[in-house]
């Protein structure tokens, strides 16, 4: 985290470890205008008020597949046994 004149900014890779989105979301979301960002050094970096309020308006959350619960016994294919 870089901080800039009392703004406190985040790259790319934080931002999206912050919402826990792919970098990939963090920049579409900046294609499609949902996200704004500088460029400090030659980086894109992001305001952390941004993307807290990026993440509270119902973008971003959970990679796919986190969190989710193991299959159960009853999920997985059964095997016939061999005599």
């Amino acid at each position: 985290m870089e901080t800039l004149d009392g703004v406190e900014y985040l790259t790319v890779a934080e931002a999206a470890g912050r919402r826990g989105v792919t970098p990939a979301a963090i920049y579409r979301a900046v294609s499609e205008g949902r996200l704004a960002y500088a460029r400090i050094f030659g980086r894109r970096v992001l305001r952390v008020s941004d993307v807290d309020a990026w993440q509270s308006a119902g973008h971003g959350g959970r990679r796919p597949g986190q969190g989710r619960p193991p299959k159960t016994k009853s999920e997985t294919p059964a095997t016939e046994e061999q005599p």
